[in-house]
């Protein structure tokens, strides 16, 4: 296990907050290989919305591809805290919050349908792993998120976006 020393540590640390910039940029736009390119290709993945756990990266991608077809996304994370274990490896915590809006009554968010219903504010914790790829760009290694608590949106003045 080699050391690292402070630069090496601040660059590894603004690597994977940008690797996770870059996961939910790739989400909140719709970029799906660009969302596989995030991980490793043997990452794993822990609970999410869904009953299953996606047993692969491609599995992940479409499942979010699919959740998220007709569906206008934006992902807002904050308060990371990011421990380095060593060089080439590391865990992270991120607060997150996520606006999702739809056409009404197009969507069952999670299995639960609310007459009216054109969007959700979800809030929770991502808990991730990363790692540094044999080029030595760090990717997400493995994530979950637990959700703390989703609103149901009804709204009439909430717009679609076009």
């Amino acid at each position: 296990m080699r050391a690292i020393n402070d630069m090496e540590r601040l660059l590894a640390l603004e690597d994977i907050r940008r690797i996770k910039a870059e996961y939910f940029a790739a989400i909140d736009e719709k970029r799906w290989d660009d969302l596989e390119a995030v991980f490793l290709p043997d990452a794993q993945f822990g609970p999410f919305w869904a009953a299953a756990e996606p047993e692969s990266v491609q599995q992940f991608v479409e499942s979010v591809r699919t959740t998220f077809a007709d569906v206008h996304t934006i992902h807002v994370a904050f308060m990371p805290i990011i421990d380095l274990l060593d060089a080439d490896h590391a865990t992270g915590r991120w607060s997150m919050q996520d606006t999702l809006s739809w056409a009404p009554d197009t969507f069952d968010f999670r299995d639960s349908a609310v007459p009216g219903q054109r969007g959700a504010i979800g809030k929770g914790v991502y808990r991730d792993r990363y790692q540094r790829d044999a080029d030595g760009r760090w990717r997400i290694s493995f994530t979950s998120l637990e959700r703390l608590s989703i609103e149901a949106v009804v709204d009439p003045a909430l717009a679609i976006p076009v």
